[in-house]
């Protein structure tokens, strides 16, 4: 993209497994304010630990990457989130179904918004659900009132009418 976008990556795990994620703006609108990347994981957000519970096992390590970025002319501030949570569909996706309350509650925290930020929020990536699923279900309930794109935008694309809407 050049020199006019600026991006931060971190990979998801520090073995032979190089996937990763990113986020990429454009330095003349946006400024930086903090980045970072935590474990999608039941127990300790900062160890690289693969999500376990309730006799399930994801499939791989998984993690968020996230960004405060400023608009430099209006100085308005937005948490920006991305992640890919796990393909295991065992016990009904119950993985991917922790994998985004703890997107949720980080992304919360993280964000300042339980405290009264006041910041918009965007939440990204291949959560490997259909909207139909409880992992996704968790970010449009009332609770917690996220948008899904889809579901406002005025125009939407799908390949084909017969193929389900996936968040891949």
């Amino acid at each position: 993209l050049g020199s006019s976008y600026a991006g931060v990556c971190y990979a998801r795990t520090s073995s032979y497994d190089k996937e990763g994620l990113a986020i990429i703006y454009r330095k003349d609108k946006f400024e930086l304010v903090s980045e970072g990347r935590y474990w999608l994981n039941m127990t300790d957000p900062d160890k690289e630990l693969i999500l376990t519970g309730g006799g399930y096992t994801a499939n791989f390590y998984r993690i968020a990457v996230y960004t405060i970025l400023r608009e430099k002319t209006t100085g308005q501030e937005f948490y920006f989130t991305t992640a890919h949570l796990d393909n295991n569909d065992a016990g009904n996706g119950q993985v991917k179904t922790w994998q985004a309350q703890i997107l949720i509650n980080h992304t919360n925290a993280r964000s300042g918004y339980d405290n009264g930020a006041n910041r918009f929020l965007i939440v990204t990536g291949d959560m490997n659900s259909n909207p139909e699923r409880e992992a996704m279900q968790r970010f449009t309930s009332s609770t917690q009132n996220y948008k899904d794109t889809w579901t406002v935008a005025e125009n939407r694309y799908r390949p084909a009418s017969n193929i389900p809407r996936s968040t891949m």
